[in-house]
């Protein structure tokens, strides 16, 4: 009995010329399997990156804000002093009165 060994130069040339063959073992080592599952990360990383660029944009549009409120929150303290320095003054004037 002789052992059928095929070389690896015939193994390529059957895979080139011979589409059933050729489908037959990507069949078998599972490319359809790999390329949905990549093509299903493909869509997964996608669907992420949009999801990041959105995220990305509302933390900036929340950082304007951020600062806004601390622009207002500073001026708001501005007055509590100023109102602070009148209500001692006033303090003070009643006192003279009194």
């Amino acid at each position: 009995m002789s052992n059928p060994r095929i070389s690896k130069n015939e193994l390529l040339k059957m895979l080139r010329e011979d589409e059933e063959f050729r489908y037959a073992v990507a069949g078998l080592i599972g490319v359809e399997d790999i390329k949905s599952s990549l093509d299903r990360l493909i869509q997964s990383v996608n669907r992420l990156s949009q999801s990041q660029e959105k995220l990305t944009h509302e933390v900036d549009r929340l950082a304007e804000l951020h600062a806004k409120l601390e622009e207002r929150v500073d001026k708001l303290a501005e007055k509590v002093d100023r109102l602070a320095e009148l209500h001692a003054k006033l303090e003070e004037r009643v006192d003279k009165l009194a």
